[in-house]
């Protein structure tokens, strides 16, 4: 009985609490990107990511699981290009996320999260920024719809002063035709 907990126990172990291995693959996985226009008009976003482990000794070797309570250091890079030559920003953190500022809205940007000094292999994800135009279109839009209603109010004041010119030189007709 003793041997059978002794195994349990040991099995609990390997499969929970063993943690990362030098032969395990590493993915970082950017899991969120919240993008937000400041009063600046300049984008700023929070990107999020979380790391994740297949395991070596696994037979499926592909089968991926979330790592909790790992400390890492994070080198978090955002690029104009996805070849991440031309580095706008390059930070790292040991945290899980990160907030890049004072963007231009009418750019795409590219982000990456690397694990800083590991020696296992890795893969990490490549976000895109698609979201970054819709905000500029976003922000044409708004744009327009300023322009749009400056034309209205100009549109109707001219109309107004027409009507009250038309309306004087009717009265003044008018008094002529009654002399």
């Amino acid at each position: 009985m003793h041997k059978l907990i002794l195994m349990v126990c040991i099995l609990f172990f390997v499969i929970f609490v063993r943690g990362i291995e030098n032969e395990d693959s590493l993915w970082i996985h950017i899991e969120n990107v919240k993008p937000d226009i400041n009063k600046a008009d300049k984008m700023e976003f929070l990107i999020q990511w979380s790391i994740y482990d297949s395991p070596f000794e696994d037979s499926a070797y592909g089968d991926w699981y979330l790592v909790e309570n790992e400390n890492h250091m994070f080198l978090i890079q955002c690029s104009a290009d996805s070849e991440f030559e031309k580095l706008i920003y390059s930070d790292s953190t040991d945290a899980n996320n990160i907030v890049f500022d004072g963007l231009d809205i009418d750019r795409e940007y590219f982000l990456r999260v690397k694990i800083l000094n590991s020696k296992n292999p890795m893969k990490s994800d490549v976000a895109s920024g698609g979201y970054f135009t819709r905000y500029a279109r976003a922000r044409q839009t708004r744009r327009d719809a300023e322009t749009d209603k400056f034309y209205i109010v100009v549109g109707i004041s001219t109309i107004l002063i027409i009507l009250g010119f038309g309306i004087m030189i009717f009265y003044l007709i008018k008094q002529k035709s009654k002399t």
